[in-house]
């Protein structure tokens, strides 16, 4: 009797095809969870911002803006009288870009902000991210120019929406476009 060791072709071939099928899953699952991560980060990012530039103009009693550079995907903490003579000059340590999955697709802001996109409404996920910057504008009195930060993935999928109440100056976070 002849004994047989080993694998034929066809048990290999299998075990092969069984193992790229679950990689391929699970590459699907983590460029999904990275995307959506991303995003959530970034919408932390911004209040975050939004929170030092509060702080920034209470203790320094002036007014500090968040910045919102939608070209760069980049945001930052800045004195107001210094951005309205010099342009960008961000206070040190404070600018940082957004995870790369993740833009600013729109920033809203009340009288004494800057819009990204003044006069639209809010938009549609499906439109194109605005560019130029926008800011809210942060008082040494604890108030704030409300408004919101629109943020999405690049594969649009993943939607979050900062949201800055006026009185307060208190932000928070929605994980869709709307309140």
């Amino acid at each position: 009797m002849n004994k047989r060791n080993g694998f034929s072709i066809i048990e290999l071939l299998a075990v092969i095809f069984i193992i790229a099928l679950m990689a391929l899953a699970a590459f699907a699952i983590f460029k999904n969870f990275r995307e959506t991560t991303s995003v959530r980060v970034a919408a932390r990012d911004v209040v975050n911002i939004m929170r030092l530039a509060r702080q920034k103009a209470v203790t320094e009693r002036e007014p500090y803006l968040a910045v919102y550079d939608c070209n760069n995907e980049t945001i930052w903490v800045q004195s107001y009288s210094i951005y309205i003579t010099s342009g960008k000059n961000p206070d040190f340590g404070t600018e940082q870009a957004l995870p790369d999955m993740a833009i600013i697709a729109r920033v809203k802001a009340g009288t004494g902000g800057q819009a990204s996109n003044p006069g639209t409404p809010d938009p549609n996920p499906m439109d194109a991210a605005d560019t130029g910057t926008a800011y809210h504008k942060f008082s040494p009195k604890s108030t704030v120019t409300a408004g919101s930060v629109w943020l999405k993935d690049k594969g649009l999928k993943n939607f979050y929406k900062v949201t800055l109440k006026s009185p307060t100056a208190r932000a928070r976070i929605y994980d869709s476009w709307e309140d």
